[in-house]
């Protein structure tokens, strides 16, 4: 329960435009989530951090979350983080002027939202961008 009240701190924090007053909660969630790979509050913990991370500005360890996010989601199997990773890290991807991995990813993600019933009409306008 602490581990998701510091996520939830985070989140508001980061939503609030503070995303360097939100990194220790984010960070304490994920220390307290340590060794508990089963647990979905993992997930969603480290989601934040990647979202927080990319917020700074700091994409390579964006990146390294977001791919632990999908090893997570994958181990606990939920198609849904599928689609959170492909579409966050097309995100951080394009961003960093990385646009043809990036249309890649989003690719990915939206197969995967027509898959699981999700609205696609973001991806579908962020492909027609091109």
């Amino acid at each position: 329960m602490l581990a998701q009240a510091l996520n939830n701190l985070a989140n508001a924090w980061a939503r609030s435009g503070e995303p360097a007053t939100a990194l220790p909660y984010v960070e304490e969630s994920m220390s307290l989530l340590t060794g508990r790979s089963s647990d979905p509050y993992l997930v969603v913990s480290t989601k934040t951090y990647a979202q927080i991370l990319h917020r700074l500005g700091r994409y390579d360890e964006a990146i390294d979350r977001i791919y632990q996010l999908r090893a997570l989601g994958r181990e606990q199997g939920s198609a849904h983080v599928e689609f959170d990773f492909a579409e966050f890290l097309g995100t951080v991807l394009d961003q960093r002027g990385q646009r043809e991995p990036a249309i890649a990813h989003w690719r990915r993600a939206l197969e995967l939202a027509t898959e699981q019933g999700r609205p696609a009409e973001r991806l579908r306008a962020r492909l027609a961008a091109d």
